[in-house]
């Protein structure tokens, strides 16, 4: 089990940053509008939880009554105080693979690129089995396989590739931050572990930026748009909670 929470130690940072930041490319262009178009093509209900919440950014787009747990307090203090200007939502600090609810609080449980910091997302996946109700939607997005499979292992050099396993972790970089640990996970296995939590009805999308999406940024977001389009950086899941 996850009992420390990477996001923590650049948490202030980040929330400056995005203070600042016009778009963040990776959030704001391409995976929340993937986020939210399957919430709506899904037509989901609350009351819902949106797991690995961060300032809430998702969680703002959910149906009500909704929730957010995130193991950084100072995300989770963030995610508070946007709520109370825009929304109403209840947050809680908490891991995924602890959910401090009761059996079946939810209809709809969404987490937004926050499960590959998780050693053992089959922990996760249980959770969410138990949180859900029956017939309970589940919508998250995770790093590509693809990217992770061959990332840098120092994150410096080109020359230092491998092929990662399953729950092997690997470092990545957001921005000028101090890097991160996060675990590989591929779509198959993805998809073995929801059926064996007795999930189904699973859908698997790559997720990369719609090209109208990038018409008004610069031209160096719209370079990596265009490699963002190439190779998908996310993968985007969905599945039902089948009893």
């Amino acid at each position: 089990m996850l009992t420390y929470n990477p996001y923590e130690k650049i948490a202030h940072e980040y929330i400056e940053k995005r203070k600042i930041a016009a778009k963040s490319l990776y959030n704001d262009v391409i995976n929340d509008p993937a986020i939210l178009r399957a919430l709506s093509e899904l037509d989901v209900i609350g009351p819902s939880l949106d797991v690995g919440c961060g300032q809430g950014s998702v969680t703002a787009h959910m149906p009500p009554k909704r929730y957010g747990i995130d193991p950084s307090p100072t995300m989770i203090e963030s995610a508070k105080s946007n709520a109370l200007a825009d929304y109403e939502a209840d947050f809680k600090v908490a891991f995924a693979e602890n959910i401090p609810f009761t059996d079946g609080s939810f209809s709809t449980i969404v987490s937004s690129l926050a499960l590959h910091y998780s050693p053992n997302i089959d922990e996760c996946f249980t959770e969410f089995a138990r949180a859900l109700r029956k017939n309970g939607q589940l919508v998250f997005t995770i790093h590509h396989p693809h990217q992770t499979q061959a990332i840098d292992i120092d994150n410096k050099s080109v020359t230092t590739k491998k092929l990662y396993g399953n729950g092997e972790r690997y470092r990545f970089q957001i921005d000028e931050f101090e890097p991160l640990w996060a675990h590989h996970y591929s779509k198959s296995y993805l998809e073995n572990r929801l059926l064996a939590n007795g999930f189904a009805n699973i859908e698997v999308r790559d997720v990369a930026p719609d090209k109208s999406l990038y018409t008004n940024l610069s031209c160096n977001l719209k370079e990596q748009i265009m490699q963002c389009i190439a190779t998908p950086p996310f993968v985007l899941i969905t599945a039902l909670k089948a009893h």
